[in-house]
């Protein structure tokens, strides 16, 4: 009787085994197969992007086209002149409030900041 209790008991130990194995090859194949199924939706998201980035691209150029051409000067003084109805103010129009001071040799940003006959800082 003891030879058949190790018999069943090494046959009970394959069976163990044997399912052992099934069951990692079956966890294997379907971790395999996972990431198959995640890589092919990687793989059109990432196509989709590309159209998204081909579309944002011809967006962009059409807008810089448009940026360039709405900062023409020459747009900007025609709808001035116009449609604004705006002129160039004649050499007797301009007043200097401070004669001593030459504006035209004060660099622009420090035009900005002179009021009054003084720069403030």
């Amino acid at each position: 009787m003891k030879k058949d209790t190790s018999r069943e008991n090494l046959q009970w130990m394959r069976a163990k085994v044997h399912f052992g194995v099934i069951f990692i090859c079956t966890a294997y194949l379907l971790t395999v197969l996972a990431q198959n199924i995640r890589f092919h939706e990687l793989n059109r998201e990432l196509l989709r992007l590309d159209r998204v980035e081909a579309g944002a691209l011809e967006e962009r150029a059409r807008l810089s086209l448009a940026y360039e051409q709405h900062r023409n000067p020459a747009r900007i003084r025609t709808i001035a002149v116009q449609k604004l109805g705006m002129v160039t103010p004649g050499p007797d129009r301009i007043h200097n409030l401070n004669p001593s001071v030459n504006m035209s040799r004060i660099p622009l940003e420090a035009s900005n900041e002179y009021r009054d006959g003084t720069f403030s800082r």
